[in-house]
Formats: structure tokens, sequence, C-alpha cells
């Protein structure tokens, strides 16, 4: 019976979950019970049984494979020509077609988030300083402000926190991170996140509210 190419990659997964998952099982047999012996040997039967398949698989051989296998245009690779599957993938690694840098970074965007230990002054964009400094009368040149995020050590890095800090000068300023942070959650989709405020800025707003 003829199997297309795509039921051989489908197998093979298969077969790679399936020793996957009876490795997990077998690592929790207990070593001093008198059925692990024959527990183990069973286990190494059926996973010896599935990988000399596998292997039987990486053996064949395919006509006109697909372009992202090759890493390249299959123009100019005869069809009549056959290549063994396992020359096609020389690490034996079927688990996914093999994606583009920005195909990860849009999967990475996508995925939803929790984020348990986010510092607020951490999510201002530079926009909403911008815009803080404008409202607060704060005069910054772009390139000074540039040169503050040319982070050289761990105090310049310090700093640039202290000096986002000094942009609130009343308490409706807050707004301004709590919607920085909101675009900030949004763009990387998360879901759920735990914020912290620098002792610093507590401080200060207290002072602000008690004048």
């Amino acid at each position: 019976m003829a199997l297309t190419f795509q039921e051989i990659l489908d197998r093979i997964r298969i077969i790679d979950r399936d020793v996957t998952e009876l490795n997990r099982l077998k690592s929790r047999l207990p070593a001093d019970r008198p059925y692990s012996s024959s527990l183990q040997i069973s286990f190494d039967k059926q996973i010896n049984e599935l990988l000399n398949e596998r292997v039987g698989l990486m053996e064949l051989e395919v006509l006109d494979p697909p372009s992202w296998i090759l890493g390249v245009p299959t123009t100019g690779i005869s069809q009549e020509t056959p290549v063994p599957l396992k020359g096609l993938f020389p690490s034996g690694d079927l688990s996914k077609e093999k994606p583009d840098d920005q195909d990860v970074i849009n999967f990475l965007r996508e995925l939803p988030k929790t984020e348990i230990h986010l510092h607020l002054e951490a999510c201002v964009n530079k926009d909403t300083m911008k815009r803080l400094m404008a409202k607060n009368g704060i005069n910054v040149t772009d390139e000074e402000f540039e040169a503050k995020f040319n982070f050289k050590d761990l105090n310049s890095f310090i700093q640039v926190f202290f000096f986002i800090q000094s942009l609130v000068k009343e308490p409706s300023d807050f707004s301004f991170f709590i919607e920085s942070l909101a675009e900030y959650m949004r763009a990387n989709n998360i879901l759920y996140t735990e914020v912290f405020l620098h002792l610093l800025s507590l401080f200060r707003t207290v002072s602000i509210l008690k004048k």
C-alpha cells in the first residue's frame, strides 16, 4: 500500500510521542518492587519495537521532497531521483516544519502569557515619557534622552528608573504609567500580571497626596 509523505511524517511523530511517554512512565517505576524488573523489560521491548519501526520509516526514499525540508527551492532536483528520508533530516528531528524567524516571533507574541514580577517603571514606553515630560515642563534634549537608554552598567540602568520616577509630579501622572502598562500587556498578550512599584515612587506619591 502506497503512503503519502505526510502520512509517513505523521506516523514518525506519533512514534516519537509514544516513545517519550513510555520513557516517562518507565522512569516512574519504583526500583524495589517485585514487579519492577518484568515491567522494565516490557517497557524496553515496546520502546525498541517503536524505534525499529522509526528506523525503517527513515530508510524510505522520497520522490520530490517539499522545499521546506530542503531549506532551498526544489528547482533543479529531479522528481525521478529518490532522496532517503534520513538524509533530509540528519538530526532525525521531525517535530515540525522549520519556521522562519518572523514566524517564531509572531508565535511567541500570540502566546497567552503571565508576568508574575513586573516593574511598572519598566513598562513605561518612550512616547509616554515624552508626553509626561511635555506635560510637566521637563526639558531634556533628544540626544540626552536617548543616551539614558544606552546602558553601560547596573548603575546607569538604575538611573533610568530614577528618571522615569522623576516624571511623576502629581497623582494623576500615574495614569500615564498605567496606560503604558496596558499597551505593553496587549502587545505581548499578557493575560495576568503582578505589578510592582518602586518604594521611592510610593513615598513620593504619599508626599504628593499629603500636600
